[in-house]
């Protein structure tokens, strides 16, 4: 019997093997390089896309509607429960902060050859009708040797980095910003547009 992690790293495999096509960031070993969509361009190092090779859509990194998630205190600084990254807002807007819960699927990791994608936490806040969901995931060694999408628009952060926005997903929270930190994938997902996401990314840290 799986477990819940293993089920929901299985099926972001799945998801990503039927996906292929689109384009979005380079990676490779336990660094992940970012490529302009619109040039085709690698933004970092000397790596070069080889021609034909086409990049795999990174699948939504975040628990479904369905994930029970665990209500923490709001205005505190969130802590995994084994280590493991948690990125979060620094401060949560008071319109966002009628209600913070967390999420950190349990169950094995995944093997270096297993094409998959990690997700370690997410962090959910609530408030105005609204939801805001900060994710932090990790793809295998495996997953980050190829080249892999993000997204399709370019968003410049305000530390440097550079995020990519998809827009009109399903679910509860369609429009994220997705961007890299280190060998980690962080993902801001809300109902709200990307242009009030931008801000709120800006804000985002990541502890343990």
């Amino acid at each position: 019997m799986f477990t819940s992690m293993k089920l929901r790293t299985l099926i972001l495999s799945i998801v990503v093997l039927l996906a292929c096509g689109t384009v979005g960031v380079f990676a490779y070993s336990n660094s992940i390089k970012v490529r302009n969509p619109a040039t085709d361009t690698i933004s970092a190092g000397t790596i070069t896309r080889p021609e034909g090779v086409t990049a795999i859509p990174v699948p939504r990194l975040a628990p479904p509607d369905s994930v029970a998630f665990t209500a923490k205190s709001v205005g505190a600084s969130i802590k995994s429960p084994d280590g493991r990254a948690v990125a979060q807002l620094r401060t949560a807007p008071r319109t966002l902060s009628q209600s913070v819960a967390a999420d950190f699927p349990a169950g094995p990791a995944t093997s270096a050859g297993e094409f998959a994608f990690t997700v370690l936490s997410s962090i959910r806040y609530t408030g105005s009708g609204h939801t805001v969901l900060v994710t932090t995931a990790r793809p295998s060694a495996a997953a980050a040797r190829e080249t892999l999408s993000l997204g399709n628009k370019i968003v410049q952060l305000g530390d440097g980095s550079t995020a990519y926005a998809l827009t009109k997903m399903s679910g509860s929270t369609p429009n994220q910003l997705a961007w890299v930190k280190g060998d980690l994938i962080i993902t801001i997902a809300s109902d709200l547009p990307i242009d009030t996401l931008k801000p709120l990314a800006d804000t985002v840290i990541i502890s343990q």
